[in-house]
């Protein structure tokens, strides 16, 4: 091991000490320094691999190796009886283990390796931490091998600002779920594949990835790149069974877009917000335009009927033959064809890489060996009759909505500042300034209740509020002011009660909320019940 401390001296000036080839797990024991100077952080080095190089920097003195024993003796014994009753055993496991098996880079032969890095919190954020990390990085450079890493979600920005791309995320159970371990290829050092994949290769593969990349305005996000074209095709073709298309699309990008490594904003050397994005459905779009499943299937006399029905060979050797690969069928309980996985290994990026069709990776189909029912898109009628919608007083549907009554049925959340709308509220409850708008239920509830607004010490009362309660949803759930927010998510199960006074939204009584600017562009705000910079009101138009 080799152990960077970072010192104060009397003068309150920053300096590095290196303490070179100490045993194994060295304790701060063995760190010597004065007795004027105070440790602020350090950084634990280890070197991997079978070269030359490597194994002066792993040579040990007898002394050495003694010493580290009897310190590993020491460790086990702390954590076999538990000796700090403050703590944890099971965790302090977990956590041992988090720090020293590295077995995630087994494919990085020659590497360093940051085994701990600390920083006294009265001095994070003075550069100590981007100091310490910077030694392995100049010594891995010199000896032309990468640097290797696990991190938490709080130090996981300093890695990547200092040129740490994703290899892996893995799962600590009882401690820490999905922690990404990093490595840091320098210039001219031989680039081994990253082991993150989306795809496990047994079947499974890894599903919402990065919560802070879960975007609420696929389309918005599109149509900002000008790719119109693309957004034509995906609402002629990629369409939601319930009819809420944008929905679909945010399941997609949420679930599996976010999981796909070279689409993360660090693979970008020039990286405008959201390109990734773009990138995403347009490769995906790209790839089915190929795919003329139909055509495959056609050409094996193989057609959507009502009446006919097929064996999963015949269907599956007729999809195959264009590719010369298997795929995956899956069917319904029915027993209904609905759904055809097709598979790729790829040479090289999403953005740019070559897709090349290959056999299913361990994924099995569901359907029955016989009688697969091809059903046709549409329903076949010998005698269609066309089907039209008419009232007794010939006037045009209504919406959903009761007329002339705010804030029932489906509608929309226009927002109003300074007298003028200007966006809309989207499903995940953040103000948007372009794009469309998302669709909200309102439902009525029993009453509202009598609660005090936070900052606003006006009491909620029956005479400035029209109308009952009601509780507001979207497609992504239900919405409430949590942590004085407005958020809709799958995650709310207690939908705040809402009020109406003159026709716009009122939480607590009161019509006003609060942002801290107007957005533009693709940025959304987030929509607040305690004062800021700028304050709106949200209205409601029926649909």
């Amino acid at each position: 091991y080799v152990f960077w401390v970072a010192t104060l001296d009397p003068a309150d000036l920053l300096e590095e000490r290196g303490v070179e080839h100490m045993g194994e797990q060295a304790g701060d024991a063995q760190i010597r320094h004065d007795s004027d100077e105070k440790v602020v952080g350090y950084a634990i080095w280890r070197r991997y691999g079978e070269s030359e190089t490597a194994k002066r920097w792993q040579s040990q003195t007898w002394a050495e190796w003694l010493e580290s024993s009897l310190l590993r003796l020491e460790e086990r014994y702390i954590s076999f009886f538990g000796l700090d009753r403050s703590t944890s055993a099971s965790r302090v496991r977990s956590l041992q283990t988090m720090g020293f098996s590295t077995d995630e880079f087994d494919g990085i032969q020659e590497r360093w390796h940051l085994q701990g890095l600390c920083v006294n919190a009265v001095y994070q954020g003075k550069g100590i931490g981007a100091k310490l990390v910077s030694w392995g990085l100049e010594q891995a450079t010199k000896e032309a091998v990468a640097v290797t890493l696990s991190t938490s979600t709080v130090a996981e920005p300093l890695y990547r600002r200092m040129g740490f791309n994703t290899w892996t995320v893995r799962d600590y159970p009882g401690i820490r779920m999905g922690t990404p371990s990093l490595v840091y290829w320098p210039a001219g050092v031989e680039v081994v594949e990253t082991r993150e994949k989306p795809d496990r290769c047994d079947g499974t593969y890894e599903q919402y990835c990065d919560p802070s990349r879960e975007y609420d305005n696929v389309t918005a996000i599109i149509s900002a790149a000008g790719k119109t074209d693309l957004l034509s095709y995906m609402n002629t073709y990629w369409k939601d069974y319930q009819g809420d298309d944008e929905d679909f699309w945010e399941h997609e990008w949420d679930k599996h877009g976010t999981c796909i490594s070279t689409l993360e904003p660090g693979c970008y050397s020039d990286y405008t917000p959201q390109e990734e994005v773009v990138a995403y459905f347009q490769k995906t779009v790209d790839l089915f335009k190929t795919l003329d499943s139909y055509a495959f299937l056609a050409e094996a006399k193989i057609l959507p009927s009502t009446t006919a029905t097929y064996s999963a060979k015949e269907i599956e050797k007729a999809l195959a033959k264009p590719r010369k690969v298997d795929v995956t069928i899956q069917c319904n309980k029915n027993g209904e064809l609905d759904e055809i996985w097709y598979f790729y290994n790829v040479r090289g990026s999403l953005q740019s890489g070559e897709f090349v069709p290959s056999d299913p990776d361990g994924s099995k189909s569901d359907c029955p060996a016989e009688g697969i029912k091809y059903l046709p898109k549409v329903p076949i009628s010998s005698n269609p009759t066309p089907t039209t919608l008419s009232t007794a007083t010939g006037s045009p549907p209504t919406s959903t909505s009761t007329p002339g009554v705010p804030f029932s049925g489906r509608g929309t959340l226009p927002v109003t500042t300074g007298g003028q709308t200007n966006g809309c509220i989207i499903s995940g409850g953040t103000w948007y300034t372009t794009g469309t708008c998302a669709s909200f239920t309102a439902t009525a509830s029993g009453m509202l209740s009598l609660l005090f607004r936070p900052k606003h010490p006006q009491l909620l009362t029956t005479t400035n509020v029209l109308g009952d309660g009601f509780t507001l949803s979207s497609s992504k759930g239900k919405c409430a002011v949590a942590n004085d927010i407005l958020t809709c998510a799958a995650t709310v199960t207690d939908s705040t009660v809402f009020g109406t006074v003159d026709g716009k939204l009122a939480y607590n009584g009161l019509t006003s909320f609060y942002t801290e600017a107007v957005p533009t562009g693709t940025v959304q705000a987030q929509i607040a019940v305690v004062q800021k910079a700028t304050m709106v009101e949200i209205g409601w138009k029926s649909l």
